[in-house]
């Protein structure tokens, strides 16, 4: 339906693939047609694992599709120079195959034509990278062309390559699902571990019989060397006859092909291998710090430097640390309506104190009064040593509770502060 040229795009001055339509398809306008929703369904499919398509137009009655120009060789090419391929370097080819499928499944494109040939090993700077080409027959569901075209097949039509067609393809089932496409993915899968094709013949009706009818044959009725159990069972799934028992999806057989073969590890068989019987993973693993650490180490520091002033007044003797001695409600008010002047005077404010001018206490409270008022120097006499103070210091100090020292007498008339 079309032959592929190389040139050069004139506007992004880059090599590229131009596909053209030949022959016959040139005279069909449904083929016309389709050429165009092959270039519009590749180009919404970005993917790493897709040809990318950079333009359509048509020339002087001539479509064409302008795609990117890859640098390697197909799969076919491969398997026909090398024979078979090894386990790794299967499941990488089947591994981006899938990925590429699954895009195109997602956006409503069934390949159709699932083949060596159509699966291109590009050589680029990361490595060779296994891409999707030729969605020449593609079933695009959800795609049409401007006149209402779509891509629908009759029944009974023929569409695919024989050898890598599905049970259904084979029948001529027109309504195909993505899980045709995967099938036709197992088939290659096998051809290049076992070096053969599963269902092979030079008769056409003998070819579909084999699909359609015979014993399947597993891989290590042909490559046993190669083999597992493993293996056949994935592949008794893959190529199940009933649509319903195959893979739902082209990462799901890929992922399971992996553990198949032993190149992608399944974690739950290496737990049953090793006969695991600790605790669950979660509540094995070490608890982690509580993130509280942090915050206490800083809550520390932040305490020593909000403490350290007042150690040092400590120290220093700026601040007696010994408790104070209770007073009475009349001496408090006394204290508040005559200031003392003198040098320190030993009262504190109580609790229930306040700061508004008091009347001079009635001569019942004179004995109180005279009892708490004293003189800051034989107050200092009589307290327990305290730290030293400064020269001229008039820092107020409490007079301490002296709970196991004898009375002391009580004090001469010279002796009492009464503030005036």
């Amino acid at each position: 339906m079309g032959a592929v040229w190389l040139a050069n795009h004139l506007t992004l001055d880059v090599p590229c693939a131009v596909k053209f339509m030949t022959g016959e398809a040139t005279r069909d306008p449904s083929y016309a047609a389709r050429f165009e929703l092959e270039a519009r369904a590749i180009a919404k499919l970005t993917s790493p694992n897709v040809v990318r398509v950079l333009d359509y137009d048509v020339y002087e009655g001539m479509p064409f599709i302008a795609m990117e120009c890859l640098q390697g060789e197909d799969l076919g090419a491969r398997l026909q120079r090398v024979g078979r391929l090894d386990a790794a370097t299967t499941y990488r080819i089947i591994s981006q195959v899938a990925h590429g499928l699954a895009k195109a499944h997602a956006a409503g494109v069934i390949h159709r034509d699932l083949k060596p040939d159509n699966i291109f090993l590009a050589q680029e700077d990361d490595g060779e990278v296994a891409k999707l080409v030729d969605f020449g027959i593609a079933k695009l569901t959800g795609f049409a062309t401007a006149d209402g075209f779509t891509s629908s097949t009759q029944a009974g039509s023929l569409i695919g390559t024989p050898a890598y067609m599905s049970p259904e393809q084979a029948r001529g089932n027109s309504d195909l699902d993505h899980r045709s496409d995967l099938w036709s993915l197992a088939i290659i899968a096998f051809e290049c571990l076992t070096g053969r094709l599963p269902f092979d013949s030079n008769a056409l009706g003998d070819l579909f019989a084999k699909i359609l009818f015979e014993p399947i044959p597993v891989p290590s009725d042909l490559a046993p060397e190669i083999s597992s159990p493993s293996l056949d069972r994935w592949w008794v799934r893959a190529a199940s006859r009933r649509v319903d028992e195959r893979f739902g999806s082209a990462t799901e057989l890929a992922d399971s092909f992996g553990r198949a073969l032993g190149v992608v590890e399944d974690v739950r068989e290496t737990l049953r291998a090793r006969d695991w019987e600790g605790p669950p993973l979660s509540s094995s693993r070490p608890a982690p710090a509580p993130p509280r650490t942090r915050l206490s180490k800083g809550l520390v520091v932040a305490m020593a430097l909000a403490i350290t002033p007042f150690a040092l007044m400590l120290t220093s003797g700026r601040i007696d640390a010994r408790a104070p001695v209770s007073m009475p409600a009349a001496a408090a008010a006394y204290v508040h309506a005559h200031p003392p002047v003198a040098e320190a005077t030993l009262v504190a404010l109580g609790p229930g104190a306040t700061a508004a001018p008091a009347a001079p206490p009635a001569a019942a409270d004179s004995e109180a009064v005279a009892t708490y008022m004293v003189s800051a120097h034989e107050a200092r006499a009589k307290a327990a040593p305290a730290a030293p103070m400064a020269p001229g210091s008039r820092q107020p100090v409490s007079a301490p509770l002296h709970a196991r020292e004898p009375a002391a007498s009580a004090p001469s008339a010279d002796d009492v502060d009464f503030g005036i």
